[in-house]
C-alpha cells in the first residue's frame, strides 16, 4: 500500500529520506524511542518536506513521522502475540524485533509488524524512490569474520542498492579494516563528510584514511546525481563523524569492546546473537555513556541525510 504523502512529495520533486536507528529497536521501543523519534524529527524541521522512518512492516509499508501512528509504534503491545509466535516459529525462544532482508516477505505474508534491519530499509527505500537514508551505523564483517564468515547483509545491499547511506561509520565492534576492504571489491563509494578517516561509531577516528573528503552535502548530492545518471547502480556510503564534543575515545572503547568480547566468548554468545550482546554490553561498560553517544550521532546523520536530499531535490 502506498503511503499518498510520501508518493506525493516524491512525484512533486520534494527532498525525500529516510531514517533507521537500532536505538529504536527492542527495549528502546518502551524505554524511550518515542523521545529519540522526537528529537530525530526536531533535527531535522526546516530542512526536509518528509522525512521518513521505514520500520513496521505488515501488510504494507509503513513510512512516516504521523503522530498516532508513531505513538502506535512505540507501544509495547502492538502486534506482541502474533509477533511472539511468528519470531519462535523463525528464531526460537527469544523474541526478536528485528526483521532481517532474507525473512520480510515472510512478514509481509504473515500481516506481522516488525522492525526493519539496515539492508531492509535501504531495499524498501529505493522500493518508495527515495535516494537518502540515515542510520546509525551499518554492519559489516565481524571480527573474526575471516573465520565464521560471520558478515552483515548491509555490504552486499549497499552494492546493489541504489540509496546513499549516511552514518557514523560502522560498529565499532566490527573489524573495521575488512569491512572497508569490502566494500572496496563490490564497488561501494566510501566518502567522508568533512573527514578523510573513517569514523568508528562512537569514535571520530579509526585509523583507516578514505579516498575522498566531501566538502559538504550539496557537493555530495552532486556525486550521488552523477553516478545514478551514468547508470551505475549501486549504493554509496557517506561517513559522517559523531560530533566532537559527544565522541569517546577510541583507545579506551577499544578496550570495553574487548571486555565485551571476552564476556560474548564466556557465555557462548555467536551468530545473530553478537551484535545485540557486544552493545548492551558496551552500554553497561561505559555506564550509559555509549548509548548517548548513539542518540548524539543519530541526530547528527539525520540532519546530514536532510541536507543532502534538500540538495539533491534541488538539482
Amino acid at each position: 500500500m502506498k503511503n499518498e504523502s510520501l508518493w506525493s512529495a516524491i512525484k512533486a520533486g520534494f527532498p525525500v529520506g529516510a531514517v533507521f536507528f537500532g536505538a529504536l529497536v527492542g527495549p528502546a521501543m518502551v524505554t524511550g524511542s518515542y523521545t529519540i523519534n522526537y528529537f530525530l524529527c526536531s533535527g531535522v524541521k526546516g530542512w526536509i518536506y518528509f522525512f521518513i522512518y521505514a520500520a513496521a512492516i505488515g501488510w504494507f509499508f509503513f513510512m512516516g513521522f504521523e503522530h498516532t501512528r508513531q505513538t502506535a509504534l512505540c507501544n509495547p503491545g502492538v502486534d506482541v502475540y502474533s509477533y511472539t509466535v511468528l519470531s519462535r516459529s523463525l528464531y526460537g525462544p527469544k523474541l526478536r524485533f528485528m526483521v532481517p532482508i532474507y525473512n520480510l516477505w515472510v512478514f509481509v505474508a504473515m500481516i506481522i509488524t516488525g522492525a526493519t534491519t539496515v539492508a531492509t530499509t535501504m531495499l524498501i527505500a529505493e522500493m518508495a524512490g527515495i535516494r537518502v537514508f540515515a542510520t546509525g551505523g551499518i554492519g559489516g564483517v565481524h571480527r573474526g569474520g575471516e573465520v565464521t564468515m560471520d558478515i552483515s547483509a548491509d555490504l552486499q545491499e549497499l552494492a546493489h542498492t541504489s540509496v546513499a547511506v549516511v552514518c557514523a561509520g560502522a560498529k565499532q565492534i566490527l573489524d573495521i579494516g575488512r569491512t572497508l576492504e569490502y566494500l572496496e571489491t563490490m564497488g561501494v563509494p566510501v566518502l567522508g563528510m568533512g573527514t578523510g578517516e573513517f569514523p568508528a561509531f562512537y569514535c571520530r577516528r579509526s585509523g583507516h584514511m578514505l579516498d575522498y573528503a566531501l566538502r559538504d552535502e550539496a557537493e555530495a548530492a552532486a556525486i550521488l546525481r552523477a553516478k545514478w545518471e551514468l547508470g551505475l547502480n549501486g549504493g554509496v556510503l557517506i561517513a559522517n563523524p559523531i560530533p566532537e564534543e559527544y565522541g569517546m575515545d577510541f583507545d579506551e572503547m577499544e578496550g570495553v569492546i574487548r571486555t565485551a568480547l571476552e564476556a560474548a566468548e564466556a557465555a557462548g554468545v555467536h551468530g545473530k546473537e553478537i551484535t545485540p550482546f557486544l552493545l548492551a554490553k558496551v552500554k553497561d561498560l561505559t555506564g550509559g555513556e555509549s548509548l548517548k553517544s548513539n542518540i548524539q550521532l543519530a541526530l547528527n546523520n539525520a540532519r546530514c541525510a536532510a541536507r543532502i536530499a534538500v540538495a539533491y531535490a534541488r538539482g
